[in-house]
């Protein structure tokens, strides 16, 4: 697996929403490169924030596919 690969995963794989075959091969990718580990953590670290902002404020959250969505518009028209 290289890295594209992974990220296209990462988000299913932070939900345990992988099946077993990718799963493990993300596992093995992530054990070996340090850049797609730190790009999981901060995946974990933005939900984790995301959640802690989402108290009942007045304010209207996307909700996290909508969230995804937008991210991944946004990477393919920067890139």
């Amino acid at each position: 697996m290289d890295c594209e690969q992974s990220w296209s995963l990462l988000s299913d794989f932070r939900d345990g929403a992988l099946d077993d075959g990718n799963r493990a091969l993300l596992s093995q990718h992530l054990d070996g490169c340090p850049p797609c580990a730190c790009i999981l953590k901060d995946i974990e670290t933005i939900v984790i924030t995301a959640r802690s902002f989402s108290t009942d404020n007045g304010l209207e959250y996307p909700d996290e596919e909508t969230f995804w969505q937008r991210i991944a518009v946004t990477r393919r028209t920067v890139h």
